[in-house]
């Protein structure tokens, strides 16, 4: 029987790297927030960020529209980041995180 903390020390291990994706979603969700204004960082999440797309999840359809319409202006928000210079393209979807 192996031990947790062996699966963590093992970066190749699934548990491992779920671990690691879901620091680098903190990581990333605290730069796009600071990008954001007004109340629109309390209702959205990153939920996922590949090549140059980046998955965006709304907590109620009206952020979800807001979001969209934002679009523009975000993109160029952050892409003023270094860690979402490359991001072409928003992906929305509706959903719970909390």
């Amino acid at each position: 029987m192996k031990l947790v903390s062996h699966f963590l020390q093992d970066k190749k291990s699934p548990l491992a790297k779920i671990i690691a994706k879901a620091q680098e979603l903190q990581y990333l969700n605290k730069i796009f927030a600071a990008t954001l204004e007004g109340d629109l960082a309390k209702h959205c999440f990153i939920t996922n960020l590949i090549d140059t797309q980046i998955h965006i999840t709304a907590d109620s359809s009206a952020w979800a529209t807001k979001l969209r319409y934002a679009t523009p202006e975000i993109l160029k928000s952050i892409n003023t980041q270094p860690e979402f210079k490359n991001i072409k393209k928003i992906k929305y979807s509706i959903g719970s995180f909390k």
